[in-house]
């Protein structure tokens, strides 16, 4: 009878998985009808994927990013014949997964409680930036679900299942999967030889050994991939060391980022570290109060933590010493804000089944239910813009732009030079050059051969009757000259301008 009910029980928890998978995966559907959200970095991926389909090798990805997102948009724009639909279609896939892999860890490690794990799935679906975030065509979704994964087989090697040897494998496999879409994978590795160091077992020596062999298994892929580009380009990630400290508004920038994410008001920093005080407390008070009843699965909130601890700041040591141009956005937190959704639920459950605060356990509960219910209209919100104009480059805009109508109708061999070369490979399956930079954005030190760049630029246009093609709407890239400097510094002759841009000709003194 116990039996019986125990698996109707967890077919019912499992029948509200499947459901708020396909549930989250047509309101991505509906956000991107447009197509995937687009951005400078999504077209390089498109670009490198079309260049695998084209070439069979790797050549077109560069040493910039990592290769296993540009490999599966290849593989599945191969299948299809269309990398740039098969970005959406892949985006929805891994809403759907990335729900499933984190409801379901949240179900193991709460000891298979329908509360918590309808918890998780309400604050899920009804999440504007976890939409928000798969909507667009960036390879921090897919980094999300291999971590999910790796830390899922993580726990089930930690909780002694059985086949150990085969989870700890999945475990290191998964994880090499993420550091090999993002960099900031190594961060997830880390985690994973930290966690089997502390809660693998009793015997130090063998749980040095294990976390060794996982480390090495999971950094043997990016090993041979760095290795790659060192013999290609003597460079083996494309970023050069030097020294920026990131900035107060940028750590400003990241609170907002966590403020908004729980609807708390803005410039209340300080309710944010009263919320992660509380949290310490919760942990440590429950740790405390009942540190039999922790089995090994309920290790998610130390390893969800632990990954939050070291991601963070390898973050901001990235910015500081390697690319001063990366913000702390919602998409760069975005895994620390889903680790750290689910280490809350899985304490709050700790909480429930601690007697002394069953209370407190409960009240958390009701208001998770009722914050899930408060960011639906957000979310709503976002959904009716999505559906109504679409998402970066892949916008009702940018689609119908008259500027980029009047670029698709000039002679294929036409030199370019723009503020948008992205939006106009994306949108006229051209090349095009960056108009020189003002400021090198990774380094934010001024561009010291600004002058023979702008010359250079100059020649080319005129030797060649090139165009320089400048989009009013390209507002964030802050190191580019404005319209009005070009002016200053070039003579204009425009030969286009409409609503959304202009098209110009430089004048030489030989004209």
């Amino acid at each position: 009878m116990v039996l019986k009910r125990a698996i109707s029980g967890d077919f019912v928890v499992l029948f509200f998985m499947v459901l708020a998978a396909l549930y989250v995966c047509y309101l991505l559907y509906s956000a991107t009808v447009w197509g995937a959200g687009l951005t400078a970095d999504s077209i390089a991926y498109l670009e490198g994927a079309r260049d695998i389909i084209e070439d069979g090798n790797l050549d077109g990805i560069g040493t910039h990013f990592p290769p296993l997102y540009f490999l599966i948009i290849a593989f599945c724009g191969g299948i299809s014949g269309d990398p740039l639909a098969s970005l959406r279609y892949i985006q929805i896939v891994v809403i759907g997964l990335n729900l499933l892999a984190g409801a379901l860890i949240v179900w193991k490690a709460t000891h298979r409680s329908f509360l918590s794990t309808i918890i998780f799935l309400l604050v899920f679906v009804t999440s504007q930036p976890i939409l928000s975030l798969h909507a667009m065509a960036w390879s921090e979704a897919m980094f999300s679900l291999f971590a999910l994964l790796g830390v899922y087989y993580l726990l089930r090697f930690i909780h002694n299942s059985e086949n150990r040897n085969f989870t700890l494998i999945l475990s290191a496999l998964c994880l090499s999967g993420a550091f090999l879409t993002r960099y900031a994978g190594i961060t997830l590795i880390m985690t994973g030889v930290i966690s089997l160091l502390l809660f693998s077992g009793t015997n130090v020596l063998k749980r040095v050994k294990t976390s060794l062999l996982y480390g090495f298994i999971s950094c043997l892929p990016m090993f041979l991939w760095m290795l790659r580009n060192w013999y290609i380009s003597d460079n083996v990630t494309s970023r050069r060391l030097g020294y920026h400290p990131i900035s107060t508004e940028k750590i400003e920038a990241g609170i907002q980022v966590f403020l908004q994410g729980f609807f708390i008001p803005e410039n209340n920093s300080i309710v944010f570290l009263l919320l992660l005080f509380l949290v310490i407390l919760l942990y440590i008070f429950t740790a405390k109060i009942n540190p039999g009843d922790i089995e090994r699965y309920d290790r998610t909130p130390e390893i969800c933590f632990i990954f939050i601890v070291i991601y963070i700041p390898f973050i901001v040591v990235s910015i500081s010493f390697f690319d001063a141009h990366t913000p702390l956005s919602p998409r760069i937190l975005f895994p620390a804000y889903l680790f750290f959704l689910m280490a809350i639920i899985v304490l709050n459950n700790r909480a429930v089944q601690t007697h002394d605060i069953k209370t407190i356990g409960i009240a958390l509960s009701v208001l998770l239910i009722i914050f899930s219910l408060a960011q639906q209209k957000v979310q709503t919100r976002y959904l009716a813009y999505a559906k109504a104009q679409g998402l970066g480059f892949a916008s009702k805009g940018w689609r119908q732009s008259e500027t980029l109508k009047w670029v698709t109708a000039l002679p294929k061999n036409t030199v370019i030079y723009t503020n948008a070369p992205d939006a106009i490979k994306v949108h006229t399956d051209r090349s095009s050059e960056m108009i020189p930079h003002i400021v090198v954005p990774t380094s934010r030190n001024r561009n010291q051969n600004l002058v023979a760049d702008m010359q250079n630029m100059v020649q080319d246009l005129s030797q060649n009757d090139g165009v320089i093609v400048y989009f009013h709407g390209i507002t964030w890239r802050w190191y580019l000259p404005t319209l009005e400097q070009l002016e200053k510094g070039l003579s204009l002759h425009y030969v286009f301008k409409g609503s959304d841009g202009v098209v110009a000709q430089v004048k030489t003194s030989s004209d």
